[in-house]
C-alpha cells in the first residue's frame, strides 16, 4: 500500500514532499480564484439577505471575509506553499465554526 489509511499520506516521505510540492504549485492558482468568490459570495448573502444586522452579519463580516481575503494575500507571499494544507485547514475549521454558530 502507498498511503497510509488514516491519514491519507504517502508512506515514502520522499512521495510525500514530491506530493505537497506539486499540489502547492499547481493548486495555486485555482485556490486564489476560488478564495475571492468565497469572499464575494459570501459577502453578497450578507448583503442581499433582509435581515437586521446578526451576529451572523458581525461573524460573517468581522471573521469569515477577512479571513478569506487574508488567506488570499498571504498566498501571494514566498513561503505560502510550505504552509499551503496547514492554512487552508486553518481556514475550513473557520468557515466551519461560522456555520455551526
Amino acid at each position: 500500500r502507498t498511503l497510509h489509511p488514516v491519514t491519507q499520506q504517502f508512506r515514502s516521505r520522499l512521495l510525500e514532499d514530491a506530493y505537497l510540492a506539486w499540489v502547492a504549485h499547481n493548486g495555486i492558482r485555482p485556490l486564489r480564484w476560488a478564495l475571492l468568490a468565497m469572499a464575494v459570495i459570501y459577502a453578497l448573502f450578507g448583503v442581499l439577505s433582509d435581515q437586521q444586522v446578526t451576529e451572523m452579519h458581525i461573524l460573517r463580516f468581522a471573521i469569515v471575509v477577512p479571513s478569506l481575503i487574508l488567506v488570499l494575500l498571504v498566498s501571494f507571499t514566498r513561503p505560502f506553499p510550505d504552509f499551503f494544507q496547514r492554512i487552508l485547514t486553518l481556514l475550513g475549521v473557520v468557515l466551519l465554526a461560522s456555520q455551526v454558530w
